[in-house]
């Protein structure tokens, strides 16, 4: 069985999550200087919450999602350096990852039901 190199590994995993932080960015950033002020007054955001209005947040809230995704990428990249074992901080990218994903299909779903 061929062994892992958890450094390498872990310096992709790295470099997909400043891809996302960035997409996310763009994303948000295209969507505020796009549409600006025909955005509605409220957007869905908080999907955890339970339907209706507690799920409403202002636009400029966006900037929640751009900051979560470039807090996750910061950690990501403090763990990597500050880590003793490789493979932790693969894992600690890797959930940083997926949490980018889903970051950025959240702020798709809010792009498909705002448009």
């Amino acid at each position: 069985m061929k062994e892992v190199n958890w450094s390498r590994t872990s310096g992709v995993i790295f470099v997909w999550q400043g891809v996302l932080a960035i997409a996310v960015s763009v994303m948000v950033g295209g969507i505020v200087g796009i549409m600006g002020k025909s955005l509605p007054s409220q957007i869905p955001l908080f999907y955890s919450q339970p339907w209706g209005e507690e799920q409403l947040a202002a636009p400029w809230q966006m900037v929640w999602p751009v900051g979560i995704s470039w807090i996750a990428w910061g950690i990501s990249w403090i763990s990597s350096r500050l880590a003793k074992e490789n493979i932790l901080s693969t894992f600690v990218a890797g959930t940083g990852l997926v949490s980018q994903f889903i970051i950025l299909l959240g702020l798709v779903r809010i792009v498909m039901i705002v448009i």
